[in-house]
């Protein structure tokens, strides 16, 4: 998407156009992965100490 912004340069920024609107969308999708990223590697964290935790009981 980076790619299309700078091919188009300018008209790439203008509201309404393919790629401003594309560049939102893929925006949200990312910001998005990176929370589901970050929620995977908590939920890992929290298995490896509870497993820790009853190996240890």
């Amino acid at each position: 998407m980076d790619a299309a912004a700078q091919l188009h340069g300018a008209a790439g920024l203008v509201a309404d156009s393919v790629p401003e609107r594309l560049c939102r969308q893929i925006r949200s999708l990312r910001i998005y992965e990176g929370t589901s990223e970050v929620q995977r590697s908590s939920s890992r964290i929290r298995s490896t100490r509870n497993a820790q935790n009853a190996s240890a009981d």
